[in-house]
């Protein structure tokens, strides 16, 4: 018996059984045992147990053998040693992305302070000092899905990934979902309210005084942040993605259950459950924005000359 990791190790004992005649009692008999390990099994030792069960019609060699009982049982040391597997992780580059995270995330930030620093020249005034700084938020909040993107298993001693239980990876895995859809209709929302807004005052038939107030406009940007939240939220509890760890490829090892050892895996988001319905909702969410937006903007075309016309972004 192996302490503490029974359901972690497959062992085997070869023979099982051994014939012991009486000319033989001194001499020396060999059983091997083997310890199966792959790649998910703990690091470290273990210590195991063999005890000798015997079976014989001599009464008294049974008799000596159950007053030595002690001398039945063996104890060993079994160090585990992982096989070498290639787990496709390209650490360079992840160096590259996280680069150009940085980049993006410094590049809007930039232009965060600098709308601030010029918020009362006339063109920044009239694109709304607020929504420019929300379209910079957006471009943060969307840059930030390559670092969910390059997380991994790498911290995943105990190889919970290969049963998709390492929460800081599925976190992980959720996360880009988050991260990407917010961080686009975050920039979209404040596009697509002012067009609206424009929209509302440029298609009036009469030439009375009309305005439409600021809060209308909040209300569009707060209105598509919710309906996109709404959507991710329910995905995440009825089908949360989660980290796997797959092995891909395998070599033969005749002391390893089925006779194969990993030597290639590869991580993956993957759920238990069917993803497809939210993806294609959370699509043709976007895709409608998208799509009624420019319809918007072919209706505000009068203004592509002037200082108030976004239809072109």
């Amino acid at each position: 018996r192996l302490f503490g990791l029974n359901d972690m190790l497959t062992v085997k004992i070869s023979p099982e059984t051994v014939v012991i005649y009486r000319d033989d009692w001194e001499a020396p008999h060999e059983v091997t045992i083997s310890v199966a390990v792959d790649e998910n099994t703990p690091r470290g030792g273990v210590r195991a147990e063999v005890t000798h069960e015997i079976e014989a019609c001599d009464e008294a060699f049974m008799q000596l053998a159950s007053e030595n009982a002690a001398a039945l049982t063996r104890q060993f040391d079994v160090s585990l040693v992982k096989p070498e597997v290639d787990r496709n992780v390209n650490f360079p580059l992840k160096v590259v992305c996280w680069g150009l995270c940085l980049i993006n995330i410094c590049v809007a930030i930039t232009f965060f302070f600098w709308t601030l620093i010029n918020r009362q020249h006339p063109v920044v005034k009239a694109s709304q000092t607020i929504f420019l700084a929300m379209i910079a938020l957006g471009g943060v909040v969307s840059s930030l899905t390559i670092l969910a993107i390059t997380f991994d298993d790498e911290g995943d001693d105990e190889g919970l990934a290969a049963t998709g239980e390492y929460l800081p990876a599925n976190y992980a895995c959720m996360a880009m979902v988050w991260l990407y859809s917010l961080g686009f209709v975050i920039t979209l929302a404040p596009l697509f309210a002012k067009t609206w807004r424009l929209a509302k005052i440029v298609n009036r038939k009469d030439l009375k005084r009309f305005s439409v107030p600021s809060y209308q406009v909040f209300a569009i940007c707060l209105f598509l942040v919710v309906v996109d939240a709404v959507i991710i939220l329910t995905w995440t509890l009825l089908a949360p993605l989660k980290y796997y760890r797959i092995n891909v490829a395998f070599k033969e090892d005749p002391t390893s259950p089925g006779g194969l050892v990993p030597v290639e895996s590869i991580g993956k988001c993957r759920t238990d459950g069917n993803e497809v319905p939210f993806i294609v909702v959370l699509v043709c969410f976007h895709l409608g924005v998208l799509l009624y937006g420019n319809y918007i903007c072919a209706q505000i075309k009068v203004l592509k000359h002037t200082v108030l016309s976004e239809g072109k972004h």
